[in-house]
């Protein structure tokens, strides 16, 4: 296994404490503008040490073709501790640094288009938003959980938009906001609605379901389910 770091003192304390737990065979010191300009090869089990990046955890989906569409800013809930898990988040997010978020999520998904042939389709983009801006973390050319979300958030057919782009049809220059959405790993949802208020009043929800309501402005509109309609 080859471990790839910076050459500062972040990347050798790095290296020193990856080599106690990991089976390390060489260490290659470089600078991360080199990887992204590709002067210097990766592997696909190298492992990359990288700055931690404090911040809110968030995601842009985009749906990729010529043009870029984007689906908005996503939150992510994560269970912090020994091992990081991902719980789930909530649709069109309404956070300070959104539009500079976006930018950089579709700054990046279309260099990785036009640096690598056949990128298209939806594609999840992992971001910190810290007190200096939007770090982009990475990109995922396939199908994230948010899409839980985004399919009922929006006034398209999403899974319509992502054939259209892979086809090469003509994207829209924008999609139609219905609401919010809260989901979770199993694929159970909530709506933000003003009139959600009414329709679960004096409903009891489970300490599991609790997470997915606010105040009763989150209506369920799915407990989850392993075969989602598209």
């Amino acid at each position: 296994m080859r471990l790839v770091t910076r050459g500062d003192m972040d990347g050798l304390t790095s290296a020193v404490i990856l080599t106690l737990k990991e089976p390390i065979e060489e260490i290659l010191l470089v600078h991360p503008q080199d990887i992204t300009d590709k002067k210097v090869p990766i592997r696909r089990d190298d492992v990359l040490a990288q700055e931690y990046v404090s911040g809110a955890p968030a995601s842009v989906s985009l749906v990729v073709s010529a043009t870029t569409l984007d689906l908005g800013l996503n939150s992510q809930r994560l269970r912090r501790g020994r091992t990081l898990a991902y719980l789930g988040g909530e649709t069109f997010w309404p956070h300070a640094r959104a539009g500079e978020a976006i930018a950089a999520a579709r700054a990046a998904a279309e260099a990785l288009r036009d640096s690598c042939r056949g990128v298209g389709g939806y594609l999840g983009v992992d971001l910190v938003i810290g007190r200096t801006g939007a770090t982009v973390i990475e990109v995922n050319p396939r199908l994230t959980t948010s899409y839980v979300g985004l399919r009922v958030s929006i006034r398209e057919n999403l899974a319509s938009l992502i054939v259209d782009a892979v086809a090469g049809r003509a994207l829209p220059e924008r999609i139609t906001r219905v609401g919010r959405c809260r989901f979770r790993i199993d694929g159970a949802t909530a709506m933000h609605s003003m009139e959600a208020q009414a329709q679960v009043r004096g409903r009891s929800v489970s300490a599991r379901d609790r997470d997915l309501r606010t105040r009763k402005t989150w209506r369920f509109i799915s407990a989850g389910t392993s075969a989602a309609s598209i």
